[in-house]
């Protein structure tokens, strides 16, 4: 409701990127008159899938360490995965 949801799925479909969402909460989206597609109902197939993965809103029902790890490219807005990203690389 209150996320910068939205307006950004707005501008991605003017620009032409295939959008769509993981929200464990909400079973249809859609953006003026579009429906945008649900990632699926498997977190980690969603983000694998996906060449980038925005964080919009904080759940708790998201784990940073699982976004940071299996995101291609995750933008983080709520800076939660910041940490986990690190770990991860030096795990590397």
């Amino acid at each position: 409701r209150e996320s910068p949801a939205r307006p950004i799925a707005r501008r991605l479909l003017s620009l032409g990127a295939h959008v769509s969402y993981h929200d464990p909460f909400v079973d249809h989206w859609t953006v003026d008159d579009n429906e945008v597609p649900k990632g699926g109902d498997d977190l980690v197939s969603a983000l694998e899938s996906a060449d980038l993965v925005i964080v919009l809103a904080e759940h708790s029902v998201y784990d940073p360490e699982t976004l940071a790890r299996h995101s291609r490219l995750l933008f983080d807005t709520r800076g939660k995965a910041r940490d986990a990203r690190t770990e991860t690389v030096e795990l590397l």
